[in-house]
């Protein structure tokens, strides 16, 4: 559904009117009508001054990263190249671990796709599929790889033309139905250049046998802040109900950041969003060198499984509800609890399912699990067919 008059159009939150994905004719993306020129559009507010904090990040830490950036192109122009892989060492451990509850890489993509991943899901409707967000800005689409042999589809979204695309998640398309539909937040708002921010909503596509390149249709909601303009890279979904965690400014009067808050809407086309309250986002167990640098901030995360797993530069953090069940709304009073992965060059996404934790980092290539063997936590969806880390580590 495209924009009508400068205005996103919504639907209102009857799921069963979600345009579905089978029922949408495959269409040519040479047609001139979905060629979105990436190089034509101009560079989004702050993005000067997010490289900067970047740039300072990966300095202190002392990490390898290819800062000059890549020459990248919208999802559905880019040819079929194998990626480049620039894969990052699994961490040092201070002890062995049991055979196959090591982080390895799961799987990889084409930087010249996604050169600056920003958003991770795992697929319900296609077992192994991950999907994979680049940042923008024009960003027309998403990645769907499938990590058993690195083969992928491009889902170009009809109508989407990001300006910071940083959130991603699959989660119901509705209260009390059992389908699911991927969203895609364009939320970053590093100087509060916009008073309101677009979530996108299609139902997940059956991609076996898919074409390496689709377009599909979704639906776009608006919503304006409760006060003022805030940043924000992590999108979680309830039911349906699209919900942002902020990502606030580092402080002037100190090395520290404000906490996060979350921000809330009661329906997909609820149009306002509501702010929920503050969420408890405790320092790194370890050496929390970013957070020295940019502050302790959240720079991914979704709901899955009645839980709510959220990154920061520097460690993850899971989630867990006072009792099963419990609505998202409620995330202020649930316990958190840091888990043990992989350090990473620019920690963004992170997403979880039964296998474990998948992980991105922004200009690296690959899409990393953390076995939920190799964790103290335990986790009852625990899934039989999952990556097994011969296969790319």
């Amino acid at each position: 559904m495209r924009p009508n008059g400068g205005h996103s159009e919504v639907l209102e939150a009857d799921e069963e009117n979600i345009p579905h994905l089978d029922d949408v004719s495959d269409r040519a993306v040479t047609h001139s009508e979905y060629r979105l020129r990436r190089s034509s559009l101009p560079r989004r507010d702050g993005q000067g001054r997010r490289r900067g904090q970047a740039s300072a990040l990966l300095l202190a830490t002392c990490l390898l990263c290819a800062c000059s950036g890549s020459s990248r192109t919208p999802v559905e122009h880019a040819d079929s190249s194998p990626p480049t892989r620039t894969s990052i060492p699994p961490p040092a451990r201070s002890a062995p671990q049991p055979a196959g509850t090591e982080p390895f890489v799961a799987g990889t993509f084409d930087l010249n796709v996604v050169g600056e991943a920003s958003g991770l899901a795992v697929s319900v409707r296609n077992p192994g599929v991950v999907y994979v967000l680049d940042d923008g800005p024009g960003s027309t689409g998403v990645l769907a790889i499938d990590v058993a042999d690195d083969s992928a589809t491009r889902l170009t979204v009809d109508g989407l033309d990001g300006r910071d695309t940083e959130g991603l998640a699959v989660g119901a398309c509705g209260r009390r139905t059992e389908r699911t539909c991927l969203y895609i937040g364009d939320i970053g708002n590093n100087q509060g250049a916009w008073s309101s921010v677009d979530v996108w909503r299609l139902r997940e596509p059956d991609l076996a046998g898919a074409p390496a390149r689709r377009t599909v249709e979704g639906d776009v909601a608006t919503y304006t802040y409760p006060d003022e303009a805030v940043n924000a890279e992590t999108l979680l979904v309830d039911e349906g109900r699209p919900h942002l965690v902020t990502k606030p400014p580092r402080r002037s009067s100190d090395a520290g950041t404000a906490p996060p808050r979350l921000l809330g809407a009661r329906r997909f086309a609820d149009g306002r969003l509501r702010d929920l309250g503050a969420i408890d986002l405790p320092a790194p167990d370890g050496v929390g060198i970013a957070a020295a640098v940019v502050g302790n901030v959240v720079t991914g995360g979704e709901m899955a499984g009645g839980r709510v797993i959220l990154r920061t530069y520097d460690h993850v953090l899971i989630y867990t509800p006072p009792q099963p069940g419990a609505p998202l709304r409620t995330l202020r009073r649930w316990t958190p609890r840091e888990v043990d992965t992989p350090r990473m060059t620019q920690g963004e996404a992170v997403t979880m399912d039964g296998c474990g934790i998948w992980l991105v980092s922004e200009q690296v290539d690959s899409i990393w699990l953390v076995p939920w063997r190799s964790q103290t936590l335990e986790d009852d969806l625990q899934e039989e067919a999952c990556p097994i880390g011969s296969a790319h580590s």
